[in-house]
């Protein structure tokens, strides 16, 4: 057993702390602050109003309220509306990582359960799902006997891709490929790996040097290609095969 306070506080997992009305700390060394905060994983911390490690989630980190993580080794920070009862609070509002080894900064994200390895930083940001919810059973149920909490959590994902190594910096940016990098607001990282470019003394795509005329990994994108575009500046001339070409080396 660990060290509950507070009203209806349940800590079941050895050396676990739950500290607040109805926070729950189930698992081995949980960690559980907050007015109805749950950790149900070994060595998942929930920070915040209904902030929630699931069951299984172990290792990882939930911070702000309406946060919700259900991958192992994983992360997300969200700020919700904090008031009416926990089952309640609607799911747009929430942050939802799933898979193992995300993490998300921001508010109404979402990292679907089958993606890895990706990371998101901003607002309203979609990786490997287009939605997901949480569904709250008996969000202040205890055992009569044990006081250990008998709250039930189930996270759902709909439309799930799987998703790796991508990156969003940026609110409303989308990262369809994996290994994919989308940078600033409203960019779209769709073009996948081994794209050939075009030789310009022969005018064909040239599929030799692989790294050089062939990208091996997936694209940078600053915008979506039609109605979101930027300008790269400050680009030094360039040294390398691989290197950026500057306005002033093409003249």
């Amino acid at each position: 057993m660990g060290t509950a306070v507070g009203a209806r506080a349940s800590a079941a997992g050895d050396q676990s702390i739950a500290v607040a009305a109805h926070a729950t700390a189930k698992a081995t060394r949980a960690l559980s602050v907050c007015s109805y905060s749950y950790s149900g994983a070994e060595g998942g911390i929930a920070l915040g109003y209904n902030s929630m490690v699931a069951d299984g989630a172990s290792g990882s980190t939930a911070i702000g309220a309406g946060s919700v993580v259900s991958g192992k080794n994983s992360g997300v920070w969200n700020a919700s509306p904090a008031s009416g009862q926990p089952q309640n609070m609607l799911d747009a509002n929430r942050s939802f990582v799933g898979g193992d080894n995300n993490y998300a900064i921001g508010n109404k994200n979402i990292i679907g359960d089958k993606s890895s390895d990706s990371f998101v930083l901003g607002n309203n940001v979609k990786l490997g799902a287009s939605g997901a919810t949480l569904a709250i059973t008996n969000v202040a149920g205890q055992d009569a006997i044990t006081n250990a909490s008998t709250r039930t959590n189930t996270v759902t994902y709909t439309n799930t891709t799987p998703v790796t190594g991508a990156v969003a910096l940026g609110s409303d940016t989308s990262v369809t490929v994996n290994n994919g990098v989308a940078l600033g607001k409203s960019s779209v990282a769709s073009t996948a790996a081994g794209q050939a470019g075009t030789d310009p003394l022969s005018a064909k795509d040239a599929t030799a040097s692989a790294g050089v005329w062939t990208a091996t990994h997936a694209a940078v994108s600053v915008g979506n290609g039609t109605t979101v575009t930027r300008q790269i500046t400050s680009v030094a001339t360039d040294t390398q095969d691989t290197d950026a070409v500057n306005e002033k080396k093409k003249k």
